[in-house]
């Protein structure tokens, strides 16, 4: 009997010993908890440091790629929508160098953060486009880790059992598949063993791999902080609440070190808190994790804290509010005519800041008018360069037409004097001379010469400084220069198409009676002389006598 008093009481003493060490962990919590900026600002001097290298001009591709993978390394545990941006800037480096490594290795990295932060089709669609067989060894273990997690988490999830069978499986086979080859003391083989141990319900040999992965660890790491809730779900599991509680702690303060945002051991350790009646603190770490949440900006973690949010809340505004009815009424005990003068002052007080708000609100509202009134106005603006520019078209279209038709009739009445010259000839029986005449050339000759003067001045009379500012597009020494008379070159008529719309070398060379290698190398020709970047230079044409760039308005034919 002496021996059970005695044991009992041994048990008392360590657990009053373990509560106390416990309590002692979330006085160190507070104390981290108060110096989150000052680790947050050492996270941001690290991720600007890595910005600055990355913006140092002419830097390799290369390097551009591994800053960037250590920048999203930065934001991956701190901000979800920074992460994505430097791992989808990854991609398209990898795309543009061609190099399938990195592609694949960014991929695998997007669709790992993709599935930890609840996106599970599109992590699963990122998968899909890595071809395993191409992967290096290191790469396929980070393929099978993305796989076996993005599978265990659809399992969690999901609310069919059937469906959960069928995501156990592939959990199943992706972590086989993982661990085949792993060393049995490897961090990440105990990983995983201890994942597959908690889901069979063995937690102390869970335990025990995540105590040798935690001895493996550094404090202030998101590592430890990882492992040491994984950890704490084992004593839970067995109802141990007092280690549950510790290794959240530890949990907690490692991610507050290591100002990681993506954090759940603080929302638990709240919840637990709760649970056992401290109000206080609880209500203090839930707020602390939301705000965590809500800079990380993840929609699953931020529904996991709101479902504890408020419920916590609102049992610390019931218990303040306990606590401040009470108050009163030793206030009215104490008297009655300060409670009333109380009141007063605080009715007065409440008044003054509903009207220092309506105030403030009358304010912010006329603000707004005047930026909706500013933005009216430019939108105004902007309809009303559009309406010119719409003019602007027609008045070019009815040009081109009137001018189309004239020439139109013109050829009809050439032709028609044609056909009348062939006719006579052929009665009068001058095939032979008519036969000279149509071998000749020099009809065709005269024709095109003509065709080129009409186009060269219809075009000129639309666009009048269309050869100045070709000029302005090249460089000095290489200037076009006009004969006396001449209209137009070659080389202006091609690009003119252009303006117009015809950039089809074939179409080009239709109109102007060229075979299509030499309006390309014409082509060519110019843009080699432009006085800034070649490929730039078409687009620059199309730009000459916009409405938009010139503010011209073309008369009518």
């Amino acid at each position: 009997m002496k021996r059970i008093a005695a044991l009992i009481a041994l048990l008392c003493f360590c657990q009053t010993i373990s509560a106390q060490a416990t309590d002692s962990l979330l006085v160190v919590l507070e104390k981290e908890m108060a110096k989150r900026e000052t680790y947050v600002t050492a996270r941001e001097q690290r991720i600007n440091q890595l910005k600055q290298y990355l913006g140092e001009p002419n830097l390799p591709d290369t390097e551009s790629w591994n800053y960037n993978n250590r920048l999203a390394k930065e934001y991956i545990p701190y901000q979800l929508d920074s992460a994505l941006t430097y791992l989808g800037a990854n991609i398209r480096l990898a795309e543009k160098t061609g190099n399938a490594a990195l592609l694949y290795e960014a991929r695998i990295q997007l669709a790992d953060i993709l599935s930890s932060s609840g996106n599970y089709i599109e992590a699963d669609h990122t998968l899909s486009q890595v071809d395993r067989r191409l992967l290096p060894d290191g790469l396929l273990k980070k393929y099978f880790y993305a796989k076996m997690w993005l599978n265990y988490r659809l399992r969690f999830y999901s609310p069919a059992e059937d469906i959960k069978k069928k995501y156990t499986q592939r959990y199943s086979a992706y972590a086989d598949s993982l661990v085949q080859g792993l060393d049995t003391i490897s961090e990440l083989y105990l990983s995983v063993a201890e994942t597959r141990y908690r889901d069979e319900g063995a937690f102390a040999k869970a335990r025990e791999a995540n105590l040798r992965r935690l001895a493996m660890a550094q404090p202030g790491t998101r590592s430890y902080s990882s492992i040491a809730f994984f950890l704490a779900q084992t004593y839970l599991a067995e109802k141990d609440v007092q280690n549950y509680k510790k290794y959240l702690s530890l949990s907690a303060i490692s991610d507050i070190r290591a100002a990681v945002k993506d954090n759940a051991s603080l929302t638990a350790l709240a919840l637990q808190l709760f649970k056992e009646g401290d109000i206080d603190r609880a209500h203090s770490y839930i707020n602390f994790a939301f705000e965590d949440a809500a800079f990380y900006n993840s929609r699953l973690r931020s529904v996991s804290i709101s479902n504890v949010l408020p419920i916590i809340n609102k049992t610390y505004e019931t218990e303040i509010r306990a606590q401040k009815e009470k108050l009163q009424g030793y206030l009215v005990v104490m008297s009655i005519m300060a409670v009333l003068l109380v009141f007063t002052v605080l009715y007065i007080v409440r008044q003054l800041k509903s009207l220092s708000r309506a105030r403030k609100n009358l304010q912010e509202a006329n603000i707004r008018l005047n930026a909706l009134n500013v933005q009216l106005q430019a939108a105004n603006t902007e309809l009303g360069g559009l309406y010119g520019e719409l003019s602007e078209t027609n008045r070019v279209k009815e040009y081109y037409i009137g001018n189309l038709l004239n020439l139109c009739s013109e050829y009809l009445d050439k032709l028609d004097t044609y056909r009348k010259t062939v006719k006579k000839m052929i009665v009068a029986k001058q095939v032979a001379e008519l036969f000279e005449r149509t071998k000749s050339s020099q009809l065709i000759d005269e024709e095109l010469e003509v065709f080129y003067k009409n186009f060269d001045t219809i075009f000129l009379h639309i666009y009048p400084d269309f050869v100045e500012r070709i000029n302005e597009l090249l460089a000095p020494e290489e200037q076009i220069t006009l004969k006396k008379g001449e209209l137009l070159t070659t080389e202006l008529r091609i690009f003119a198409l252009i303006r117009l719309g015809i950039s089809d070398s074939s179409g080009i060379a239709k109109l102007l009676r060229y075979s299509v290698n030499t309006i390309y190398n014409y082509r060519v020709k110019i843009k080699n002389k432009a006085l800034g970047p070649r490929d730039d230079f078409e687009a620059k044409v199309m730009q000459i006598g916009s409405f938009k760039t010139e503010k011209k308005v073309i008369s009518g034919y």
